[in-house]
């Protein structure tokens, strides 16, 4: 089973109340030869933050192969935080799969769970 996953700032909005600058599309794409049903989409904080990884969307979604489902993030759910690399999408089976990096942005994103400190 194979997931993609990827995010981007989310524009143009057709929504007056809700402004673009401050939300983020996430989406998930099937690309496996089997159905997954998804969990939801959540967020990894820094170790040093004490907040554990959590799903902020939660779906119960069955993505059949070549399908995908987006939804929106507020930032207020990053809480100070200015990277969007440390979204998941969880398996119903309890998988997370993170946006795709290069191999120095995933030793990054690693080296920052382990070490970076949130904004307050």
């Amino acid at each position: 089973m194979t997931l993609k996953v990827s995010c981007s700032r989310a524009i143009p909005c057709s929504e007056l109340e809700i402004p673009c600058k401050t939300r983020i599309q996430a989406t998930v794409l099937n690309t496996g030869r089997t159905t997954v049903t998804i969990e939801g989409f959540g967020i990894r904080y820094p170790r040093s933050s004490g907040l554990k990884p959590s799903i902020l969307v939660p779906l119960s979604v069955a993505l059949a192969p070549g399908e995908k489902a987006s939804v929106y993030l507020d930032f207020e759910h990053f809480r100070g935080v200015e990277r969007h690399d440390i979204i998941f999408v969880q398996e119903a089976g309890g998988k997370r799969h993170y946006p795709e990096a290069a191999p120095g942005g995933k030793i990054g994103r690693l080296w920052w769970w382990y070490r970076g400190k949130m904004k307050n």
